[in-house]
């Protein structure tokens, strides 16, 4: 049975005063610790030296609004906003006569990709204007995923065997470990939960797997058998999220229970992104008319299981795909139209799907696997040159402050944001 983390909602707080004088405990005084733009901010239980299962009170200043979560380790500030680049913030926790002091900081955000794909693939990390190889294993990478928080990444490399094992490390490309072995046959597909301690993986066996991997207890449990694709956690690590191609089915775990909460019709390349307050996310739904796929576009609440239809494809000739959240008015997503052929461009359309601007608009490029920084307002995406046959893919980064668009690496893909 997988292990279970009860997260417990306590309360939403913000700051209103002064403390009173009381009994302090300090943490992280003298190095803040480092913490990812979107959180969580994670305290081992282990460093408070009172009980904070219950009857405590939790305040950060500067102010922000936040949901506390509390697990069987760790207590969990979950920022509801984004939270200001290398800005120093401090948590205080309250037990009556006693508190504790926790002091973090914000980093910078980066981005990782493959680099040198079709040649000897590795993993990088582009930060500022600095390009630092993150893995050496001699042009094995396969794939790989970044944890919410942006504290670990797991990759899967090429072994001996034929296979590929599944390794993780920290942001900087240290405290790397092997995690699991796949033995003679390919894993990819990788996920990796916010707090690092939950892996998921497709495995290509006869009748291929997908597995959830609890790295704490070297558990594995199979979650389905098929041909599975689009596999990710929700932001908080509750949901796991997947596609099984062979039925068209888009389906979401309680990990809390190992139920099946939904299974939605849907197709792998109009899959989109999970709003940061992990509520929802959006996914696309062709419908055939005469023939011709129109794409429609939803909005999924992962508590109510309801959908709410945001736009169809106004004009048949247009479709839409991967569909991503941009602002609370707009979404970014990939567009085809009739006359663009294999093309796809990157539009930012409005919830009734209308094109409020045009970010690429040259159709020799096919574009795809756009990545939002919502914090830093950019977006990285690949392209490919479709009049050539050599073409390699390419990955950019496109900055809305300045409408510039910057191209990061040459025969790269796969970009990812590292909070």
């Amino acid at each position: 049975m997988a292990r279970k983390y009860i997260l417990i909602p306590l309360v939403l707080f913000f700051i209103t005063g002064a403390l009173s004088s009381c009994s302090i405990a300090s943490g992280a005084i003298n190095n803040p610790a480092s913490v990812g733009s979107t959180g969580p901010i994670s305290i081992d239980k282990g460093d408070i030296p009172f009980n904070v299962d219950k009857d405590i009170i939790v305040q950060v200043t500067p102010q922000i609004e936040f949901k506390l979560e509390n697990s069987s380790e760790a207590l969990l500030i979950v920022p509801t906003e984004f939270l200001e680049i290398e800005k120093e913030y401090t948590v205080i926790v309250n037990n009556g006569e006693l508190s504790y002091i926790h002091r973090i900081i914000i980093r910078q955000p980066c981005l990782a990709y493959i680099g040198d794909v079709t040649n000897k693939p590795e993993i990088w990390r582009y930060c500022g204007h600095e390009r630092i190889p993150l893995t050496q294993t001699e042009g094995e990478v396969v794939d790989f995923a970044v944890s919410r928080s942006g504290n670990w990444l797991v990759y899967a490399a090429k072994n001996e065997k034929g296979g590929t094992d599944i390794w993780k490390m920290d942001r900087e490309g240290k405290e790397r470990k092997k995690v699991y072995g796949c033995g003679e046959f390919i894993c990819d597909n990788l996920a990796i939960d916010c707090f690092g301690e939950k892996i998921a993986l497709f495995k290509k066996v006869s009748d291929s797997e997908l597995i959830l991997f609890l790295m704490s207890e070297n558990q594995e449990i199979l979650i389905e058998r098929g041909i599975i694709s689009n596999v990710d956690f929700s932001p908080n690590g509750q949901y796991l999220r997947y596609f099984e191609n062979n039925k068209n089915k888009l389906r979401i775990l309680d990990l809390s229970h190992l139920i099946l909460t939904q299974s939605i019709e849907s197709d792998s390349d109009v899959i989109g992104s999970w709003r940061n307050d992990r509520s929802s996310f959006l996914f696309g739904r062709r419908n055939y008319r005469g023939g011709i796929a129109d794409i429609e576009i939803f909005e999924t609440d992962v508590g109510s299981e309801s959908l709410t239809k945001l736009f169809g494809g106004q004009e048949l000739s247009t479709n839409y795909f991967q569909p991503t959240y941009f602002d609370r008015e707009n979404l970014v997503v990939l567009v085809r139209t009739g006359f663009s052929g294999n093309s796809k461009q990157i539009w930012v359309v409005n919830k009734e799907g209308e094109k409020v601007f045009e970010l690429t608009n040259d159709y020799q490029y096919d574009h795809s696997a756009i990545s939002w920084n919502s914090v830093e307002e950019k977006l990285a995406f690949q392209r490919y040159l479709l009049t050539r046959s050599d073409s390699q893919p390419e990955v950019w980064v496109w900055e809305k402050r300045d409408n510039h668009i910057q191209l990061i690496a040459e025969n790269g893909a796969h970009a990812i944001w590292i909070h």
